[in-house]
């Protein structure tokens, strides 16, 4: 069986290829906008929502110490030294082979797609007979049910803890990426929506 190539094994390769041609080190953005020059073909750009560069490099210097150094005081844009057996040994060093990552790639999203579409047809028969059953509710009703509903699903949040988990995480943010960091913030600010709107809901403000 084929080993699984991951695009960061590969953008973390070619960046260390990079940083040994570069006696200076770089700044954590420049060593990741070549990094995305030289793969854009094969693993897309990193955009504000999607970060595969930015998590794939961001820790460098704790993955590969006998490689990279890291400095500078900004923690945003630190800059990453080569060392000097990387020096010696970056051009030895062997990226997977990309054509099978492309091909893995491609089986992996038909499987996502396919595993989608049987989500999406059993859940739909549910749904369906849930929106039977609602529309024929009289208005009051209707919001009623929404009220207890979101009731409910506020006191699952509550009795999880998930937000003072969250809190937590985020005030020890040195240990995650920066791509878990923005997620947690926004999981946080939805739930927070949910709880501000359930308790508008209990107390007869909407």
């Amino acid at each position: 069986m084929t080993k699984r190539i991951s695009a960061s094994e590969i953008i973390r390769k070619v960046a260390l290829k990079i940083l040994g041609q570069h006696s200076d080190g770089l700044q954590f953005s420049t060593l990741k906008m070549y990094a995305e020059k030289e793969l854009g073909s094969y693993i897309e750009y990193d955009t504000e929502k999607k970060g595969k560069y930015r998590s794939a490099l961001w820790n460098l210097d704790l993955l590969y110490p006998e490689y990279v150094i890291k400095g500078g005081q900004d923690r945003r844009d630190k800059r990453f030294f080569p060392t000097t057996k990387l020096h010696q040994d970056f051009h030895m060093i062997e990226l997977p082979n990309l054509d099978v990552f492309l091909e893995q790639e491609r089986e992996k999203e038909l499987k996502k797609s396919y595993q989608k579409q049987l989500v999406n047809s059993s859940v739909h028969k549910v749904i369906s007979d849930d929106l039977d059953l609602f529309n024929v509710m009289a208005p009051s009703a209707k919001m009623s049910h929404i009220s207890k509903s979101l009731n409910l699903i506020a006191k699952e949040i509550e009795l999880s803890n998930i937000i003072l988990l969250i809190n937590s995480m985020l005030l020890d943010s040195e240990k995650y990426t920066i791509e878990e960091i923005e997620a947690l913030s926004r999981l946080k600010f939805c739930l927070d929506i949910i709880m501000s709107y359930r308790n508008e809901m209990f107390h007869g403000k909407i």
